[in-house]
């Protein structure tokens, strides 16, 4: 790092460094990929120089090579932490503020992949001995001269922290490791530190906590604190100000990640945290994106003050998508998600018994009952519901004419994910009455299940809504279908025909998807079978062979399980036989048994927490085999002698 830079004979250029300034990086930002790249290179070797000026520019140059996303992979791809990341530790303050200034933009646009290659080369050793060296017991001085960079040194810092730890598991084993969790709860004390530190270290700490005993100990002694922070943010005074509303709202999602359910429930917290989640919620989105709709598209040459007005109604945005997401974890019991089965994986199928339908006893409210009833009080699901719907092609249009236009896009996307997230946990927890009744739900099912077709059919290559609404999707489908509601009898075969064929195999990228998507079709197919005449019975007909179809190219073994499963769930029963016969249901199950277990055979080290629903199915699927051949050749021949008989 400290060899002499290499003398290159260059054009006399009009800055005294000779460096490309960043005004002269934009002339060729449209220019040939060849000029990027000698431009890249020259950066590279201008960042090691012994020249600060130097260096700032070259630092300056990356961080804005780096709004691309295609240049922020590469430019990670290249070693640029091993290059900036000592920079961090420079004894010029306005170095190391440039130089993670640079990494974070690198992190934030270049995204899993760039995080891969900054992982790779070991960025977290500089950044994590920055933390410690100056920030172990820092406190902000206004009267410093370079507060204002230390300041901004420690939120670029660990935000570039907390987006590691978002993506990579190392990331959160380095934190553990090196004993940063107490370093960064003492940023949370309002007394010393203002707003906008505390926020960032709140973010950091929530994505550290996740699924991390030892971090959720050391965290869980500034409970106090984190109640203070969430009170006092709760003023009418305070209510004014977009970051108070993301501070609080970010408290109670902290909060909720290290207390216990007991805890929680207490009249203190259980007060703040629903009045917080009621009072962000009701926030209108549709006044949010309708103000942004009118100033983004302007941003240029907009006033101070409605840029102001942006980055306000942005961090509303955002601070209902933080409690969209703390809702939904709040509902979660954890112990399966939704691309496991409903059954009982631990016991063999009785052949004799009913089919493993899905019952009142599996949709219990698992959550307290005062939780339940501070929802309905509160209206929260109708203001969950509220969050999914989608921009207007007008706004869309509009918004996507610059990149702080796609930004909000981007923002409302994940607003829609989340909220159909939280419904998926949210729903499984009322009973049909107190969410409208049948009629008012099914209206909400075909709602979903628009979205959901639509995803299929009109690829973007974003799949998060698909996989967000067909959970959904699934969950009203198994709750309509325990109370034995006849409503899937109104549904014809043309609401089905662009979803039967090899869309879903294509377009469900997630493999919990795809399971939902064959969760759906069995519980249709259940429905139908009750309720049996002419067109009911070809819906029943197409929604198996999408299953079956679908089973004969599917990748997964567990995926493969979860279908089958879904299979003998439906044919479990003695009136499917004919529709077993129609479907070729037992000549095709014979195929797959062994396509099934060679892969769980290939796949078993992979499986992990799937191993017992594949277990279950290849214990069950030759006795299954075996009873649904003899009950389709008992049918066949009645069949023949009634013939005879007639004849």
């Amino acid at each position: 790092m400290g060899k002499q830079k290499r003398q290159r004979k260059r054009p006399h250029k009009q800055g005294p460094s000779g460096l490309m300034s960043v005004k002269d990086f934009d002339k060729i930002e449209d220019s040939t990929s060849i000029d990027r790249i000698r431009a890249l290179q020259n950066a590279y070797e201008d960042v090691q120089s012994h020249d600060s000026e130097i260096k700032l520019l070259a630092l300056q140059i990356l961080e804005t090579m780096a709004w691309d996303v295609s240049m922020a992979e590469n430019i990670a791809k290249d070693g640029i932490a091993k290059m900036v990341g000592p920079l961090l530790l420079d004894h010029n303050i306005m170095i190391q503020a440039a130089a993670i200034s640079t990494l974070r933009q690198i992190a934030d646009k270049g995204g899993a992949k760039a995080h891969a290659s900054l992982m790779n080369d070991d960025i977290m050793t500089p950044v994590i001995a920055l933390l410690k060296q100056h920030y172990s017991n820092w406190s902000f001085k206004s009267d410093y001269k370079y507060a204002l960079n230390e300041k901004e040194i420690y939120i670029q810092s660990v935000a570039l922290l907390w987006t590691l730890c978002e993506s990579n598991d190392n990331a959160i084993k380095y934190v553990n490791d090196q004993n940063l969790v107490p370093l960064l709860t003492r940023y949370l004390n309002m007394n010393i530190y203002d707003i906008q530190i505390i926020v960032i270290t709140m973010q950091c700490l929530i994505t550290v906590v996740e699924d991390n005993a030892d971090a959720v100990t050391v965290v869980r002694a500034s409970e106090d604190v984190l109640y203070d922070i969430a009170i006092k943010m709760s003023t009418e005074d305070a209510k004014s100000n977009p970051e108070v509303w993301f501070l609080r709202t970010s408290s109670i999602t902290l909060l909720s990640s290290i207390c216990s359910w007991d805890d929680l429930c207490k009249p203190t917290y259980f007060n703040i945290f629903i009045k917080t989640l009621d009072e962000v919620l009701s926030i209108d989105s549709k006044q949010l994106l309708s103000s942004l709709v009118s100033i983004v598209p302007h941003e240029k040459t907009t006033s101070n003050e409605k840029r102001k007005k942006i980055a306000e109604n942005k961090m509303l945005v955002n601070t209902q998508n933080l409690a969209l997401e703390t809702l939904a974890n709040f509902c979660s019991d954890n112990d399966e998600d939704n691309g496991s089965t409903n059954s009982d994986d631990s016991k063999i199928m009785d052949m004799d018994s009913e089919a493993m339908d899905i019952d009142d006893e599996h949709l219990k409210s698992s959550l307290p009952i005062q939780f339940v009833e501070a929802v309905n009080h509160c209206n929260l699901l109708d203001k969950v519901w509220e969050k999914t719907v989608a921009v207007e092609a007008d706004s869309k249009d509009i918004l996507n004419q610059n990149e702080e236009g796609k930004d909000v896009l981007k923002q409302f996307y994940i607003l829609r994910c989340r909220a159909y997230m939280c419904l998926n946990n949210l729903l499984p927890n009322f009973d049909i009455d107190a969410l409208g009744g049948v009629d008012k739900f099914y209206s909400k099912w075909l709602e979903v299940l628009k979205i959901v077709v639509e995803n299929i059919n009109l690829y973007t290559g974003y799949t998060e809504l698909l996989d967000a609404a067909a959970c959904a999707l699934r969950t009203i489908t198994e709750r309509l279908n325990c109370v034995q509601t006849d409503v899937f009898t109104r549904l014809n075969e043309t609401d089905f025909p662009k979803i039967i064929g090899d869309e879903i195999q294509l377009q469900c990228i997630n493999p919990n998807t795809r399971v939902n998507m064959m969760r759906i079709f069995g519980l249709l197919t259940l429905n139908m079978t009750r309720h049996m005449n002419a067109q009911n019975y070809t819906i029943a007909k197409n929604c198996s062979e999408v299953i079956l179809n679908t089973c004969m190219t599917e990748p997964k073994a567990w995926v493969m399980a979860e279908s089958i499963d879904a299979l003998m769930d439906i044919f479990a029963e003695d009136d499917t036989d004919q529709l077993a016969v129609d479907v070729n249901l037992i000549q095709k199950l014979k195929i797959l048994f062994p396509i099934f277990r060679n892969k769980v055979q290939q796949q078993k080290n992979k499986l992990r927490d799937r191993m017992a629903v594949v277990s279950t199915v290849k214990a069950n699927i030759q006795r299954f085999i075996k009873y649904k051949e003899k009950q389709v050749k008992n049918l066949l021949l009645l069949k023949k002698r009634n013939t005879i008989r007639h004849t």
